[in-house]
């Protein structure tokens, strides 16, 4: 809720963060070293929320407990049908660092805005978007977005959004301390000094940005946000995988490779219906969809699906 891009099917996500910094450093100290500690804490979340949940008339039908995960996770679903994921990350809270460079970044241009939500509709009726099942997620969405609108690779002599990392780096920098992230997600009054001399309207960012991805080889090439360019990366054979790194990890925020091959499937599958003169006036219902759905049901990264239980 934090980047207000939410629909009547997003999902809640929250991160459990400790707002006194001792009490944050014991419990982190003790629930990543203790697996005992890791398991009891959880375990107990899981009975207040039932048990509040419960007061407030809003009874949940199912808590999913994933303490083994790299980012421990509890899965709760509610009588309504509203689903809320829960994290609890280790001292870098990965997460809501992204939530405030996503936030930061919707603050610059709202052409930012619109081209994510046009991408996350298209995806979600391809059926290329969950990563519960090792597809793309709302924030791979968002980082191949900004990577789009922020590289002169892409976009020249004027990208629409700036390189916040070297813009603004007092604002998104790995170093800015955690509290202050924290504090700077809930202040809507911090404001981004940014105006783009690009002027493309969101039809022709829309068409430049499926051919930009058409041509771009995941194999050779890894997206560095902090550095707002795609640089050569060591090929990868086999199983590609997506390299988008942020600036808080210095490893891919993309590890499957069912995701890179949906993605790619689809953005392979948009160009050819522009060219055909399709898809351009049919959204947000797209019927086109159900032709993707034929074309790629045997595809590998449509067929693992059937293979995995999603809580």
């Amino acid at each position: 809720m934090a980047t207000q891009f939410v629909n009547e099917e997003s999902d809640f996500d929250f991160v459990f963060f400790p707002k006194i910094p001792e009490m944050r450093r014991r419990y982190l100290r003790d629930f990543h070293s203790n697996p005992s500690f890791k398991q009891n804490f959880m375990s107990t979340f899981m009975k207040v929320i039932e048990r509040e949940s419960e007061k407030l008339g809003v009874p949940v039908t199912k808590v999913v407990e994933l303490s083994r995960l790299r980012v421990p996770l509890l899965i709760v679903r509610f009588e309504s049908g509203l689903s809320m994921d829960i994290q609890f990350p280790d001292e870098n809270y990965h997460a809501i660092r992204n939530t405030h460079l996503i936030k930061c970044y919707k603050k610059c241009d709202d052409r930012f805005t619109y081209l994510f939500l046009w991408l996350r509709n298209i995806c979600d009726k391809l059926e290329i978007r969950n990563s519960k099942y090792g597809l793309l997620s709302s924030y791979h969405l968002l980082l191949l977005v900004v990577h789009f609108l922020q590289s002169e690779q892409a976009l020249s002599p004027w990208p629409v959004l700036p390189v916040l990392a070297k813009s603004h780096n007092s604002l998104v920098s790995a170093e800015v301390k955690i509290d202050k992230v924290a504090e700077m997600i809930r202040d809507d009054s911090i404001d981004i000094e940014w105006t783009s001399h690009n002027k493309m309207s969101i039809g022709e960012l829309i068409v430049r940005f499926i051919d930009y991805y058409y041509h771009f080889n995941a194999a050779k090439e890894a997206i560095y946000i902090e550095k707002g360019l795609a640089l050569k990366r060591k090929q990868a054979f086999g199983d590609v995988r997506l390299q988008i790194i942020d600036p808080y990890s210095p490893s891919s925020v993309c590890r499957s490779p069912y995701a890179t091959s949906a993605f790619f499937d689809a953005i392979r599958f948009i160009r050819g219906q522009f060219k055909q003169g399709r898809m351009i006036d049919s959204f947000p219902e797209v019927p086109e969809a159900a032709r993707f759905k034929r074309e790629t049901q045997f595809a590998r990264w449509r067929t693992q699906m059937a293979d995995k239980i999603v809580f």
